[in-house]
């Protein structure tokens, strides 16, 4: 089980599991299915949410996990998490091609389909990078503090050294 956790808390497989849930639902057959079927919309919102809770995991460091890597990459992973999304939302604002199943949508406020998808992806971009930029400035100005920085890095190792005396522990006893 603590294997499965640490795989399922590595910084890469959180950010390819975020990553992979935001392309494939974007494939057009995938997009369809999930606007055309009700159970795939839900699988669809159920992939997102736990892409999102695995994505975000790192960030945040919920107790009692230990960071096995340094404070400083979960900047760079942040900035790396634009990355797909920024792709994909420029696509969209930039294409001229529409995801086909939008034809027999109802059109809404007057604009047409291919108006209607280039303001989705124009507002999922703008909204990703705030959303990835606020906790980047915020970890930042933190560890730009020196004292905080260098007690959590303080913190770290103690957890560190109690975790590494427990593990060898094979069964405690109290009296």
């Amino acid at each position: 089980m603590q294997r499965l956790g640490r795989v399922l808390s590595q910084p890469a497989f959180c950010w390819v599991a975020a990553a992979g849930a935001l392309v494939a639902w974007h494939v057009p057959a995938a997009f369809a299915l999930a606007l055309q079927s009700e159970t795939w919309h839900v699988v669809e919102h159920a992939s997102f949410l736990v892409a999102g809770f695995l994505f975000w995991w790192p960030v945040i460091q919920p107790w009692p996990s230990i960071a096995a890597f340094p404070r400083w990459s979960i900047l760079l992973y942040l900035f790396l998490a634009t990355l797909p999304c920024d792709i994909l939302s420029g696509f969209l604002v930039f294409s001229e091609r529409v995801y086909p199943v939008y034809f027999s949508t109802r059109q809404e406020f007057g604009i047409s389909v291919l108006e209607d998808q280039q303001c989705a992806g124009a507002l999922m971009w703008t909204c990703i990078t705030i959303v990835y930029l606020v906790p980047a400035v915020i970890l930042a100005m933190r560890w730009l503090t020196v004292r905080e920085f260098r007690e959590h890095e303080l913190q770290n190792m103690e957890l560190q050294d109690i975790a590494a005396t427990h593990k060898n522990v094979q069964r405690v006893e109290v009296v």
